[in-house]
């Protein structure tokens, strides 16, 4: 069977679109994140951010669900207090954070920035095997507060 002209062109037509549609899903397969980093920041209420704050988990750990916006830490404690929390000596800490505006950083000195941004979850593990009090603080300029923005990691030592 000899193929005609238009047949010709029609089957290189249909073969170059599907070699476009087939590298398009390829990279949104690879590009597209897992559904659960993401999050709607403006339904925060409907996902695992309805409950910031500080708990203890039972394996012993402790997860702290933070809601960045300018300019403030919200840990689920009043706006017009500081942002802090008590954990004992040898903890492992998990914070899981987003962003409600723009993007802000979680600088903690000695540990990795972990970076929220709205729409996105990120989550980072600290260790702390010593006392102190550890300040977070934003390092990603955010506003003319964005100095204001820190929560205090208090670590007391274990009886």
């Amino acid at each position: 069977m000899k193929l005609s002209p238009p047949q010709i062109a029609l089957s290189l037509v249909f073969g170059f679109f599907l070699t476009l549609l087939g590298a398009f899903w390829a990279i949104q397969v690879v590009r597209t994140p897992p559904p659960g980093d993401v999050v709607d920041p403006m339904r925060l209420n409907l996902s695992e951010f309805r409950d910031l704050g500080l708990h203890q988990q039972a394996d012993g750990t402790y997860l702290l669900r933070v809601v960045a916006k300018q300019w403030v830490y919200d840990i689920g404690q009043p706006r017009d207090t500081p942002a802090r929390i008590q954990i004992p000596t040898g903890s492992t800490l998990h914070i899981v954070a987003t962003s409600m505006d723009v993007v802000h950083t979680l600088q903690l000195p000695g540990y990795p920035q972990q970076t929220a941004i709205p729409g996105r979850i990120s989550r980072n593990i600290y260790q702390f095997s010593t006392p102190g009090n550890f300040i977070t603080v934003c390092s990603e300029y955010c506003g003319p507060k964005h100095h204001e923005m820190t929560i205090i990691i208090e670590v007391t030592a274990t009886p």
